[in-house]
């Protein structure tokens, strides 16, 4: 019973970290639509509350219960910290790559015998 509450609890948090909009898109690579967002969050928390009413009905007293289910909270936020940072990291590194394969390459333009680096420079002032 305490490996599905915990498995409830890590895609719980997932889905309350996908419903804001720097975990959205960290999850899923783009950033997703208001409506999107709050279905993930109502989704996390019915989940995250069927967790605890699995743990209230699993341990012997209620207070024991919800002083296990916050810890289980707190690790499993952690943990989906750490696997939104990763899935960033990876994102990141991606579109970085990409845009470097695309950068186009610059040659120097020449106009006749004198380079455009070379062109005559105006002044900024006025002349009268």
């Amino acid at each position: 019973m305490l490996m599905t509450t915990s498995l409830f609890m890590l895609i719980g948090t997932l889905l309350l970290a996908g419903g804001t909009v720097h975990g959205g898109r960290a999850i899923f690579g783009r950033p997703c639509s208001g409506r999107r967002r709050n279905a993930l969050r109502i989704g996390a928390l019915v989940l995250l509350g069927c967790d605890l009413r699995l743990m209230m009905t699993d341990q012997d007293t209620i207070g024991f219960a919800i002083i296990l289910w916050v810890g289980a909270f707190g690790l499993s936020t952690i943990a989906t910290a750490l696997i939104c940072t990763v899935l960033n990291q990876r994102n990141a590194s991606r579109s970085a790559a990409a845009q470097a394969s695309f950068r186009p390459q610059h040659s120097a333009v020449r106009s006749g015998s004198r380079s455009l680096s070379h062109a005559p420079r105006h002044s900024a002032e006025p002349q009268r």
